[in-house]
């Protein structure tokens, strides 16, 4: 069983990167809109300020996904702009009825 560093701990990483503290605005945008629904440019600004860390986690997952496989996807002639057409094609099959 492989042993983790302490650096790959979400809560290290929270605690030790600013822009992972925005993550805080995203229960905050739920809250906001169940209290008041139709203050719509505060709801804009922390729907903003909550979506900045979400993305930048997507992006450092993709970037260790694509570490990983490499140019083996490429070796095995399959288009990475095929991706979303061949899940969406997967779903369509697991789940025929919609």
């Amino acid at each position: 069983m492989r042993t983790h560093a302490r650096h790959e701990c979400p809560a290290y990483r929270i605690r030790h990167n600013r822009l992972l503290w925005l993550l805080a605005f995203a229960p905050l945008v739920f809250a906001v809109h169940k209290l008041k629904p139709e203050a719509h440019s505060p709801l804009f600004v922390l729907s903003v300020l909550a979506i900045v860390p979400l993305a930048a986690l997507l992006s450092h997952a993709t970037e260790s996904v694509a570490a990983k496989t490499g140019d083996a996807d490429r070796r095995r002639g399959i288009d990475p702009s095929q991706y979303s057409q061949d899940l969406l094609g997967i779903h369509i099959v697991q789940h025929p009825k919609g």
